[in-house]
C-alpha cells in the first residue's frame, strides 16, 4: 500500500518493510506506528 502524491508526483509513504521483527507484536506495533505517523501526515 502506498500514500501516493499524484499532484507533486512523488509516493509520500509506502506501506513495505524489509524488516524482520522478532514478534508479531513487534511487527504490529511497527505498522501503527507508520499508520499513525501517515494520518499526522496529512
Amino acid at each position: 500500500m502506498a500514500l501516493v502524491d499524484f499532484e507533486a508526483r512523488e509516493i509520500r509513504h509506502a506501506m513495505v518493510s524489509e524488516e524482520n521483527f522478532a514478534t508479531a507484536d513487534a511487527a504490529r506495533d511497527a505498522g501503527n506506528d507508520r499508520l499513525e505517523a501517515m494520518a499526522n501526515d496529512r
